[in-house]
């Protein structure tokens, strides 16, 4: 459903619109609950390129270090649970 719904955004709003970033963020919270943590990474990191864009060649740290952070928090709680 939450594939489906980022379709019909995308394909409604565009790629770059703030609605299908909320759908980008709803698909990554779904894979990281499944454990499909390299997809949700990526769909994480397309709605954060779609809310904060930044300048071309800029690389900004503190979104990264966010970003890896959360993933590896996510990954212990993981392993914990395992």
């Amino acid at each position: 459903m939450a594939r489906r719904s980022l379709v019909i955004r995308e394909r409604s709003f565009g790629s770059d619109d703030p609605l299908t970033a909320t759908s980008l963020n709803n698909l990554a919270l779904l894979l990281k609950d499944a454990n499909h943590l390299e997809e949700a990474e990526t769909m994480c990191r397309k709605c954060i390129d779609i809310r904060c864009p930044l300048p071309a060649g800029l690389i900004n740290q503190s979104i990264n270090q966010s970003i890896n952070q959360s993933i590896n928090q996510s990954i212990d709680r993981s392993i914990d649970q395992s």
